[in-house]
């Protein structure tokens, strides 16, 4: 007996000294505030705002449907698909409100509508995450990784139900939608909004206004501030203003979460360069040229990259592998179109791009990728 109560003891004891472990999370770096001026962006009840007209049109229209016994989520699909008749794909974010003044904006746009019209009638959506090719901008010193949303719009709710519910009926919703994207997750709102700033936040890179950028991506980050998209943008832009130390910070803790984050080690390894680390450059190069990735677009972001080198050949056997994971992408063919164009073999290039118009259903794309096409025939016709 006497045993067994030290025993019992012994453990009481050990229990009480032995903290409980808690695994610590590193936070991602924050904006360093002393390196721009802010300036004021609107607010998230801006963006889903509509006017009493806009409302008003939209809730006579949800009315008549109901008394036709159509149901909300597919009431509001036909509004919204009755009104992309007049919409033009613009490549720019706007509130509901503007979009439906302009008539016009990118997925983001049509998203940020869907939801102010879901909001009025009450339906729950979600997203999800559609991530496009990276684009390559400002001398190709700058590269950000596009994403697209769409919206899944569910049914109301069954009141009158007590049974718990698995699955529920919905629609999905994409905006202009084309095969030049991979699904790469789920999406919140929050998540709408913060690709609603970061947006402004990339224009505002692009055209190298480092106040707004940074104002307008400090706001997304408070939506989504484990954003390894934004926070790629973010260091881009303090490398720009020439804060290196928080550029550096950002990109080691995106390559600790993601260590083979193409676009931004490529982005890190301007960074280096910039700094005159002339070892950590040659690091980066290193690990970006063994990244095993099965992601077609980071794949030909390296193919791209060796193509800039003169490494040929390895950046076909990179496009090639990005087309074997992902061959309904045209980006792929578009890619080795331009490789062959820069090895002098124009009859092949043309084949690519046929290839490439074949596939692509982006009315966007395809005017580009004809333009290509009809400069290359004019070639060869010399």
């Amino acid at each position: 007996m006497h045993r067994l109560i030290l025993f019992l003891t012994s453990m009481l004891s050990a229990c009480a000294i032995t903290p409980p472990q808690v695994d610590v999370v590193t936070p991602p770096p924050l904006v360093n505030g002393s390196v721009f001026t802010p300036i004021e962006v609107e607010p998230e009840s801006d963006i889903f705002a509509l006017s009493s007209q806009q409302k008003s049109q939209f809730l006579d229209y949800m009315q008549k449907a109901k008394a036709n016994g159509i149901r909300d989520d597919k009431a509001l699909y036909s509004y919204i698909e009755r009104m992309l008749g007049n919409f033009t794909y613009d490549g720019a974010t706007y509130t509901a409100t503007e979009s439906l003044q302009y008539k016009k904006g990118n997925c983001i746009t049509l998203a940020v509508l869907v939801q102010a019209y879901a909001d009025i009638i009450g339906l729950d959506t979600d997203y999800q995450l559609i991530t496009e090719a990276p684009v390559f901008a400002g001398h190709n010193d700058v590269i950000l990784l596009s994403s697209h949303f769409r919206t899944k719009i569910y049914a109301p709710k069954n009141e009158d139900s007590e049974a718990i519910v698995m699955l529920r009926s919905g629609i999905i919703i994409d905006y202009f939608p084309s095969n030049s994207g991979v699904i790469s997750g789920s999406a919140t709102r929050n998540d709408l909004i913060a690709k609603y700033y970061a947006n402004h936040g990339a224009d505002a890179l692009l055209i190298g206004d480092i106040d707004a950028g940074l104002s307008y991506v400090q706001q997304a980050l408070s939506f989504n501030p484990t954003s390894l998209e934004l926070l790629n943008t973010a260091a881009v832009l303090h490398r720009r203003v020439g804060d290196y130390a928080t550029a550096k910070s950002m990109y080691e803790y995106i390559l600790k979460e993601n260590a083979e984050h193409a676009v931004a080690l490529s982005n890190f390894g301007v960074l280096a360069k910039a700094m005159g680390d002339t070892p950590l450059a040659a690091r980066i190069e290193a690990q970006l040229n063994t990244i095993n990735s099965n992601d077609p677009f980071h794949l030909l972001h390296l193919a791209q990259n060796s193509a800039q080198q003169g490494k040929f050949n390895k950046a076909s056997d990179y496009i090639l592998q990005a087309r074997e994971i992902a061959p309904y992408l045209p980006q792929t063919y578009v890619e080795m179109a331009l490789l062959n164009y820069e090895r002098g073999r124009l009859e092949p290039a043309i084949k690519e791009l046929q290839s490439a118009l074949e596939l692509t259903r982006s009315h966007q794309d395809r005017q580009r990728y004809e333009s290509k096409y009809k400069a290359l025939q004019a070639m060869t016709k010399h």
